[in-house]
């Protein structure tokens, strides 16, 4: 798919993930392993909420929440269609480049890593034949960089362009997917999650990957930051005023 706004797909091209045989592998391996099971003894209630809450596509939950604080900024026409063409260039862009760093390195899984990790050639990871994640689903393509962290940390840094970054918002999640896409819906209790700025909302989010067993750490991190470049140089260089 062609880019609104980057000049190709790997302009922002994520750096390579950790070898499987390092320390920083190692770490991320135990901590998925450990926090993203499905019965977890060390992922607390809040983690766990926050695993599902944030399990909603971007493209649906940062346009609402556009939506909500639009509304109650009574934000002008121009600003308005800016913010939101601006936001949805950069949260597409961001999936673009996403994808291009997640075929490029085609990097495992922790489903897959945990439970193949006898055969990874690192003595300091323990396989778990019978390892799940949180919300027993795992997305069928490779796992770096993180997507969803990539998304909203684009739509997240326009956001915070846009009426600063330090901005207090309650974001609204009334129900997300139980597993995969098309499973059945369950509630979010409570539904909505507070923050004191936007980009502390981006970096829950990516981390909410972690608990949810889907994603290493270094994969999160590394979406978030790949979405901040995206964001910042759809604001830095489009749409903007002429006067």
């Amino acid at each position: 798919m062609k880019p609104f706004m980057l000049a190709k797909a790997e302009q922002f091209r994520a750096p390579p993930p950790p070898p499987i045989g390092s320390d920083r592998y190692t770490a991320a391996f135990n901590e998925v392993k450990e926090v993203g099971r499905y019965v977890s003894g060390s992922r607390t209630p809040d983690q766990t909420h926050l695993a599902m809450w944030w399990k909603e596509f971007v493209e649906s939950s940062h346009n609402r929440l556009a939506r909500e604080i639009t509304a109650r900024e009574g934000s002008d026409l121009w600003d308005s269609a800016k913010l939101f063409a601006l936001l949805n260039m950069s949260i597409t862009d961001a999936y673009i480049s996403v994808f291009d760093s997640k075929f490029f390195y085609n990097h495992w899984r922790p489903y897959t890593a945990i439970r193949w990790a006898a055969h990874d050639g690192n003595p300091d990871t323990v396989s778990d034949p019978q390892w799940n994640n949180t919300h027993r689903h795992t997305y069928a393509f490779p796992s770096y960089p993180s997507a969803h962290g990539a998304a909203s940390g684009a739509a997240m840094t326009i956001l915070g362009k846009t009426f600063g970054d330090r901005y207090k918002f309650t974001m609204t999640t009334p129900e997300v997917e139980q597993a995969g896409p098309l499973s059945p819906k369950v509630r979010m209790v409570p539904p909505t999650r507070s923050f004191t700025s936007f980009s502390a909302a981006a970096h829950e989010c990516a981390l909410s990957r972690v608990y949810l067993g889907i994603h290493f750490r270094y994969d999160s991190e590394q979406g978030e930051q790949l979405g901040k470049k995206v964001g910042t140089y759809a604001w830095d260089h489009y749409l903007q005023s002429t006067e």
